[in-house]
């Protein structure tokens, strides 16, 4: 049995914004793929299964790199968001720039030493995305040729969620407040959001990012998930390309696959979306 080597790593964006993660990876393993797992809103490198996804897969036989985006606001060792002035400047653009740091940072040997990495990796990128992860990471293989299969767990098919009214208000008060679902802080999310969204509307589009992609594609969605209902996931499934993307459904399961934090044990539809994406990416 592979002993699962832990590295963690941490870089600086051009804002100077901080980004930390974790890379995982077998002992006994060489030439092998490298799988970036991008977490979704609210959610942090070390929320729930996370862990549990990247050990898997690095059991499996791939290297997994988990990270923070710089405006999370998490602090190592931290479940409470304790920089929630960071996290009110979020956007997708900066997730976005975060992302294609992150792997341009790996392919380089900047997170790996040069060394390791030769005789480890194989070259292919794979990407898992959960939620608004699942659209950083489809936007991410679209402008990133670099990027070989990618699976999309609860996929979103937009970014703009939320009500005209919603937005009036929003843009009147300058920023949004909402209660965080996973530590239970009231929290702000600045209009900034909203507005990087509407400069960048047509380039944001999932079906058009999806639809324009050449590479494998693995879709793994609960049937009772409320907060991304089946008739939005199934607008990107038809919006896939033909004969290069799957769809697994789960039925009796919502958003998070059964999931609470602090993390368990996997549920039967946790270990069934982990079966089937690590049989989609051949490990």
């Amino acid at each position: 049995m592979a002993i699962i080597k832990n590295i963690s790593f941490s870089i600086t964006n051009s804002f100077n914004e901080e980004i930390r993660g974790d890379i995982r990876y077998p002992d006994n393993k060489s030439s092998i793929p490298c799988i970036f797992v991008l977490h979704g809103f609210q959610g942090y490198k070390d929320w729930g299964h996370y862990p549990y996804i990247g050990e898997k897969l690095a059991g499996a036989g791939a290297i997994t790199v988990a990270f923070n985006f710089s405006l999370d606001g998490m602090v190592e060792g931290s479940d409470m968001v304790e920089e929630p002035e960071k996290f009110a400047r979020f956007t997708i653009s900066q997730e976005l720039g975060d992302t294609e740091l992150v792997v341009n940072n790996f392919i380089n040997g900047k997170l790996l030493e040069k060394e390791i990495l030769k005789d480890l990796w194989n070259g292919k990128i794979f990407m898992l995305g959960s939620s608004l992860g699942s659209g950083i990471t489809m936007l991410t293989a679209k402008k990133m040729k670099q990027i070989n299969k990618i699976a999309l767990w609860s996929a979103i098919a937009k970014f703009d969620r939320y009500t005209e009214r919603q937005k009036k208000e929003w843009m009147k008060i300058g920023y949004m407040e909402f209660q965080n679902s996973v530590s239970k802080q009231n929290q702000r999310l600045n209009y900034s959001y909203i507005e990087d969204i509407e400069k960048h509307k047509k380039e944001f589009s999932l079906p058009d990012a999806i639809a324009g992609l050449t590479i494998p594609i693995l879709l793994v969605h609960g049937g009772a998930d409320v907060l991304v209902p089946l008739k939005e996931v199934k607008l990107l499934v038809e919006a896939a390309p033909y004969g290069m993307s799957e769809f697994h459904l789960i039925p009796n399961t919502g958003h998070i696959f059964g999931t609470v934090h602090p993390f368990k044990k996997p549920s039967s539809a946790l270990k069934e979306a982990m079966g089937t994406t690590i049989n989609f990416f051949e490990l």
